[in-house]
């Protein structure tokens, strides 16, 4: 077998070797590539630079803008809160708000002025405010109405209004024109129950003026009865030594003027009668001097000189005093001691005048407060408003303002035919 040979193959072809321009073309592309790649890249940079800080300025401008819109949330919340207190303060204030036309019509209203007028704010809106006046005050309602519109000062008036239990409701109004004169703004406000203290307090100053002209009124009947009664002590004081002392002392000096003409033994049975009238009119004036001022009363106190005082009472009437006392063995002020004797004195001389009982009781007795008089009798009596009426009643008058003298108090209980008792109250302190 005959092997054939194979088919003759082309042998591969080797790649020629560069040439030096072929090597110097490729470095030539790789710097011209790189230097492409370098002004790409600076392109990016700048165009990444730009559109940072455009959005950097987009940003900021966004945060002023939300800046600024928190600005204005914040004020319209400031605003919505002081709009809500003034809501507040208008409907829950205790004062009436009112908003009216012209004609007194009303626009607005809050929740106290609904509670002022009794009616919700739905039947109120439209109405007139002087309907709910009463009628007597309707024209001052409408003058005060008409000259708020017509000023732009403050005007205020009272009036009453209607309730449903016929009692009035006293409020005050103040008002002032608004919106060019087109309307006005009102305050009314309850003031009934200071309308009623003004009264009290009136009625008050009424009974005081009439309690001073009274009091005024007896104080000028008690100067008069004291400058009576003064007189009157002037005049028996006058009599009694005209006709007493007088009277005695004549007879003395008839009697030593006879002692010359009388032998010696009759001559001093003269001198002898002579002493005696003289020791009598002794006694006469210390009595007399004792009733215009007790010099006991400032020596030895108010107890030795009312027994003393009861008993030359006795000895010169015949009315007996029964005396009781409790705590009097100490001394007083001088004004309790005097004014306390005097009106005891007193009342003994009108038992003496007026009376006709032969018997008198006087109790006086003191604690820490006061000393505590009380003179009675079961005598005429009187009726007291007649005898205080009258000017000569200067015992009783006399004894009033003697307690009053004193920061005291003197009452008189009688009826004619039941006797009289007279109680005193004298303070002892302050």
């Amino acid at each position: 077998m005959m092997i054939k040979n194979p088919p003759s193959q082309k042998p591969a072809s080797i790649p020629p070797s560069p040439s030096s321009a072929d090597a110097n073309s490729a470095a030539e592309i790789r710097q011209r590539a790189e230097a492409q790649y370098s002004q790409q890249s600076r392109q990016e940079d700048t165009l990444s630079l730009v559109e940072t800080q455009r959005l950097v300025h987009e940003l900021g401008v966004h945060q002023i803008e939300l800046e600024m819109q928190n600005d204005n949330l914040r004020d319209a919340h400031d605003e919505l809160e002081r709009r809500l207190d003034f809501i507040n303060l208008f409907n829950f204030t205790s004062v009436g708000y009112f908003t009216m036309g012209s004609e007194g019509n009303i626009l607005q209203v809050n929740i106290s002025g609904e509670q002022l007028l009794n009616d919700d704010r739905q039947s109120l809106i439209g109405a007139r405010f002087g309907l709910f006046v009463t009628e007597m005050d309707q024209p001052v309602f409408k003058a005060f109405l008409k000259t708020v519109f017509s000023t732009h000062v403050i005007q205020s008036c009272g009036v009453a209004l209607e309730r449903e239990d016929d009692e009035p409701m006293w409020v005050s109004i103040e008002g002032i024109s608004a919106n060019e004169g087109q309307e006005c703004r009102i305050t009314v406000q309850d003031i009934t129950s200071r309308r009623e203290m003004e009264e009290d307090l009136l009625g008050l100053n009424n009974t005081l003026e009439k309690r001073v002209v009274a009091r005024t009124l007896e104080l000028q009947q008690a100067n008069r009865a004291l400058t009576y009664a003064q007189e009157t002590e002037r005049r028996v004081l006058a009599l009694e030594m005209n006709d007493e002392l007088g009277q005695l002392l004549n007879v003395v000096k008839l009697s030593l003027e006879m002692v010359s003409m009388v032998g010696l033994e009759d001559g001093q049975k003269q001198v002898d009668d002579a002493g005696k009238l003289v020791g009598k009119m002794i006694k006469q004036v210390r009595r007399i001097m004792l009733e215009l001022r007790p010099s006991m009363l400032d020596d030895m106190g108010l107890l030795p000189t009312l027994r003393w005082l009861f008993t030359s009472y006795f000895e010169q009437t015949g009315v007996h005093v029964q005396f009781t006392g409790a705590n009097l063995d100490q001394r007083f002020e001088p004004q309790v001691e005097i004014n306390a004797y005097r009106i005891i004195q007193a009342a003994l001389t009108n038992i003496i005048r007026h009376s006709a009982d032969k018997t008198a009781l006087v109790e006086v007795s003191a604690d820490a407060q006061s000393l505590r008089i009380q003179v009675s009798d079961h005598g005429n009596g009187f009726d007291l408003r007649t005898a205080l009426g009258q000017i000569t009643a200067t015992g009783l008058s006399g004894m009033v303002e003697r307690a009053r003298q004193v920061g005291g108090k003197l009452t008189i209980d009688t009826q004619p035919g039941q006797g009289t008792t007279i109680s005193a109250v004298l303070p002892l302190k302050g």
